[in-house]
C-alpha cells in the first residue's frame, strides 16, 4: 500500500494537533534519540546502544513494511517537524494487526500516545479491514498497559518468555480489539481513574511505609531476607496456620524474594512487604493482593516471625498496609482470611478494625485438605 499521512485534531490549548506521517530520511537521528531514551529501552526491543545504523536499518524496513500493508509511521507536532513517538501496524496472518509504538521522554503524559494509537487503531479497521487487533507489552510496563484499557482492549493474560530482549526471554502481556469495541477519546471504561492511579503507582519502584510503632516500618523485601524468612517459615506454628512449603528449604526463599515479591509489584496484582525493626532486621511478612474480579477489593495475608511475636507488630503492619490500600489503590473493602482457630491471627484483624463475617466451609486446600476459613473485612469508612 501507499504511504499515507494521518491529521489527528487538537482538542483546546492542551491538547494540539497531531501529525502521522511515513518516517524519511531526515528522521535519522531523531529515531536515534528516541530509541535511546532508557525508558524506552527499558520497555522495547530494539538493540541498546541504539545507533544511526541502527536508526538507517528501521527506517528502511519501515519503508518496506509500508508494500506489506504494514503501516509505520512516526508520531510529530502538526507541520511533522518535531518527532514525538512511532506508532506502526504490524501484520499477521488471518487479517490481524499488532500495535506497537513508543513515545519520546519529551511527549509523554500529554496523551500523544493515546490519541495516536487511537488514530492508527480507526485506520486498521477502515482501512486495512483488521478481524483482530493484538496489543503486547513487557510484563511492568503499565503505562502501555493504561492505553491499551482505555481504547478497549480485551486483556488476555502473560505469554511467558514470549519475547526476546536483547538476549534475554522476557514475559509480556497480550491483549486484544475486535471490531466495534474501540472506545471514544470522550469515553473511558468504568473505574478507569483506579486504573490511571494503579499504573502510576506500580510504574515507579515500591514505597516503603512507617508504622505507628517506633522503629518497625515496612519495605520490599530482599536477598538479606532469605535466611530469617526460612528460620520463619520453619517454625511450627507457622506451617500449622499457613500453606508455606513443608519442609521449607532456602530455595522456597529465594522464589519467594526474587520471583513473588519483586513480580508481584512488577505485575502491578499485589504489594509485599517484609515487617524490618530499627536494625532493618525481617521480623515477618504481609501483603496486600488485588482481586481480579472486583478491582476495588483487596486481601490481606501476613505471618510473624516467632522472634517479634507479642510487640503489636503486625497489628501496626496491618493498620499501615490498609491504609495503603485505601490512599493508594483506591480501595473500598479489605478482605482478611485464616484458618478456623488461628486465635492470634484473629486478634490481630479485629484490632486493627476488622469486622467479622462469617466463615468459609472447606475454603482453602491445606496439604491436600479442604479447611475452613474464617473470613472479616475492614471497609473504607470503618477506619
Amino acid at each position: 500500500m501507499e504511504p499515507v499521512n494521518i491529521a489527528i485534531e487538537g482538542q483546546g490549548d492542551n491538547l494540539p494537533p497531531l501529525l502521522l506521517r511515513p518516517p524519511g530520511p531526515a528522521d535519522v537521528t531523531a529515531v536515534a534519540e528516541l530509541f535511546n531514551d532508557p525508558q524506552t529501552s527499558q520497555w522495547s526491543l530494539v538493540p541498546k546502544p541504539f545507533t544511526e545504523a541502527h536508526a538507517k536499518t528501521f527506517l528502511e524496513i519501515a519503508r518496506r513494511d509500508w508494500n506489506r500493508d504494514s503501516p509505520r509511521w512516526l508520531i510529530c507536532d502538526a507541520d511533522g517537524s518535531k518527532v514525538l513517538g512511532t506508532v506502526a501496524l504490524r501484520r499477521h496472518p488471518r487479517q490481524t494487526w499488532e500495535v506497537v509504538f513508543h513515545t519520546a521522554p519529551w511527549a509523554r503524559r500529554r496523551q500523544v500516545a493515546l490519541r495516536a494509537v487511537h488514530a492508527a487503531v480507526r485506520f486498521g479497521f477502515a482501512t486495512l479491514s483488521a478481524r483482530r487487533l493484538e496489543w503486547n507489552a513487557i510484563v511492568g510496563n503499565h503505562l502501555s498497559r493504561l492505553i491499551a484499557i482505555r481504547l478497549g482492549f480485551q486483556l488476555e493474560g502473560v505469554a511467558r518468555a514470549m519475547a526476546d530482549q536483547r538476549g534475554t526471554r522476557v514475559d509480556q502481556w497480550i491483549g486484544s480489539l475486535l471490531p466495534g469495541e474501540l472506545r471514544e477519546l470522550d469515553d473511558p471504561p468504568p473505574d478507569y481513574d483506579v486504573d490511571r492511579k494503579r499504573a502510576l503507582l506500580f510504574c515507579g519502584g515500591q514505597p516503603s511505609l512507617d508504622t505507628a510503632v517506633e522503629g518497625l516500618r515496612l519495605r520490599p523485601l530482599h536477598a538479606d531476607d532469605i535466611e530469617l524468612i526460612v528460620e520463619a517459615c520453619q517454625d511450627p506454628e507457622t506451617a500449622r496456620w499457613t500453606t508455606v512449603p513443608q519442609p521449607y528449604e532456602r530455595q522456597h526463599a529465594e522464589y519467594f524474594v526474587d520471583q513473588v515479591g519483586a513480580g508481584s509489584w512488577r505485575q502491578g496484582i499485589a504489594v509485599i512487604f517484609a515487617l524490618a525493626d530499627a536494625e532493618d532486621r525481617f521480623c515477618g511478612g504481609i501483603d496486600l493482593r488485588l482481586n481480579s474480579a472486583d478491582k476495588r477489593v483487596g486481601e490481606v495475608g501476613f505471618s510473624s516471625a516467632p522472634w517479634s511475636r507479642g510487640r503489636g507488630y503486625m497489628t501496626a503492619a496491618l493498620r499501615a498496609v490498609c491504609d495503603f490500600g485505601f490512599d493508594s489503590l483506591d480501595l473500598e473493602r479489605v478482605e482478611w482470611k485464616a484458618f478456623v482457630g488461628n486465635v492470634a491471627s484473629r486478634r490481630v484483624a479485629e484490632k486493627a478494625g476488622f469486622t467479622m463475617e462469617g466463615t468459609l466451609r472447606s475454603d482453602v486446600l491445606a496439604r491436600g485438605e479442604r479447611v475452613d476459613s474464617w473470613v472479616a473485612a475492614l471497609l473504607r469508612g470503618d477506619r
